[in-house]
């Protein structure tokens, strides 16, 4: 058993340094919904518990899910980062447990949100958004065992947890101004390739297909590169059609811009194998993402008021 105490292990097995990877596309989705029908701060709250819900939901299954190639892993590598099952944090069936209840905990919260929130779509929506996840880790489907976890995470960060935060507000999903929504998608998708480079040796051992063991580390990293500038013009685009002000697209593709370039410097060091160096550059993609996304949906907010 670790010898942490409870709320330190609890504490770790949530893994808070990967919340803004949920938090910040809710945030988004939320800046949709008061662009076009105000701030209703009842709604704010229902976006970010349902968040929380399903970022429990998501931590705990996914670690109960990968038990085996962690354990590749850690008899591969033993220095590499700690495990919650496998060090002892807590027990599978403790994460099975609090997985569940965190899952269902999260739909009956969407439905609650239907009837506090006079909007019927939140039930449905919250099914989608916990089934994106279940598809993705737990039998039968488990398909990030089988090629297409990173495009399953895209759908669900890049367009379904934001569209749920919109809906909230009575945001209408025919109206969404897709190429805002397509830049963010194609950061998620980046974000969702880069996970994969640091288990690659071990996904590959313990049978898991992911992008990284099917194209390589270097392809990846191409593809992971070539996002940024695609989201940069995908953003201007917007724009383009009206749907910002030149300014409110501008400010959050500099942002973008100037830390796209850490990305790009520490690509060609992150390889495989090269755990610090994958570290480094995983960080600076997503501190590249998430204030991409928070300084864009503050643009999107204050070109309303201004």
């Amino acid at each position: 058993m670790n010898s942490k105490s409870t709320f330190q292990r609890w504490l770790f097995s949530i893994k808070p340094a990967s919340w803004p990877k949920l938090l910040v596309p809710a945030t988004l989705g939320l800046a949709l919904g008061i662009s076009t029908n105000g701030l209703d701060i009842r709604a704010v709250g229902v976006v970010y518990v349902f968040t929380i819900l399903l970022g429990l939901f998501i931590v705990w299954m996914n670690d109960w899910a990968d038990q085996r190639v962690d354990r590749f892993k850690r008899e591969m590598f033993p220095e590499s980062s700690h495990k919650t099952i496998h060090d002892g944090y807590l027990s599978a069936n403790q994460v099975f447990t609090a997985g569940s209840l965190a899952g269902l905990g999260a739909i009956a919260w969407g439905f609650l949100a239907a009837r506090l929130l006079d909007n019927p779509n939140l039930g449905i929506g919250g099914i989608i958004c916990v089934g994106i996840f279940v598809a993705y880790s737990l039998p039968p489907i488990k398909l990030n065992y089988r090629g297409g976890g990173e495009l399953l995470e895209t759908f669900g960060v890049g367009l379904a947890l934001p569209l749920f935060a919109a809906s909230t507000m009575g945001f209408d999903p025919r109206f969404v101004p897709w190429p805002i929504l397509g830049g963010w998608v194609a950061l998620c998708l980046a974000s969702a390739l880069a996970s994969g480079l640091s288990d690659e040796e071990s996904d590959r051992a313990g049978g898991k297909t992911t992008f990284v063991t099917a194209l390589g580390n270097k392809t990846v990293r191409m593809v992971i590169d070539l996002m940024g500038p695609t989201a940069i013009v995908l953003t201007l685009i917007v724009a383009k059609i009206g749907f910002l002000p030149l300014w409110a697209a501008l400010v959050p593709c500099a942002f973008l811009y100037f830390h796209w370039r850490d990305v790009k410097k520490l690509s060609s060091n992150a390889l495989t194998n090269a755990f610090d160096e994958q570290r480094s550059y995983k960080h600076a993609l997503h501190l590249a993402i998430w204030r991409y996304g928070l300084v864009l949906s503050i643009c999107i907010i204050l070109a309303v008021h201004l």
